[in-house]
């Protein structure tokens, strides 16, 4: 214990808890790292007074993973790689019981290159989704009816519907194309 922080596997203690040294470049990585009080942002993690925050991982050299809190209350969560890879600082996530081929239960991606997969590894998207069948991909459950061109309701790239038409909202206002049956 030193100046009331707890270390443990090193002699220094910036944070309230502090697992491994976090200068030793030997192994070169901190397995848990809790910040100090305040508000923390992704960018200031290597600041010991500087926000609530937990490091997973910090290499200081090619990667890390890191949680906190920002100045809104709002959690974030970075991850960031520097090697030239193909999925540069992405957040996965997994689910399922499949533990020898994790890759089969990835549910959702969020790249480095901010582009968000669903039920894909490498979306090639902004959001990229991926079903094993071709109806239940997207769904917009609430149905509306613009009332004109000229409504102000929606941003520009909104989509609607009703029971008629498919509505899209554009520089030029709200257009619709006609729904049929086959």
């Amino acid at each position: 214990i030193l100046k009331g922080n707890v270390a443990i596997g090193t002699t220094i203690a910036n944070e309230l808890l502090q697992l491994g040294d976090i200068s030793n470049y030997i192994d070169r990585r901190r397995a848990l790292f809790f910040g100090a009080g305040g508000y923390g942002a992704p960018e200031g993690f290597m600041m010991s007074s500087y926000g609530d925050k937990i490091i997973l991982y910090d290499n200081k050299i090619d990667y890390s993973a890191k949680i906190g809190i920002d100045e809104s209350g709002s959690i974030w969560l970075q991850s960031l790689n520097k090697s030239p890879i193909t999925q540069n600082g992405s957040i996965k996530f997994y689910t399922g019981q499949d533990v020898t081929t994790p890759i089969s239960n990835l549910t959702m991606i969020i790249t480095g290159s901010r582009c968000v997969g669903v039920n894909t590894p490498i979306p090639t998207a902004t959001v990229d989704i991926n079903s094993t069948t071709g109806y239940n991909q997207l769904r917009l459950r609430t149905s509306y009816t613009p009332t004109s061109t000229a409504d102000a309701n929606g941003n520009v790239g909104d989509i609607s519907w009703d029971d008629n038409y498919l509505y899209a909202k554009t520089t030029a206002g709200w257009k619709r194309s006609a729904l049929s049956t086959f």
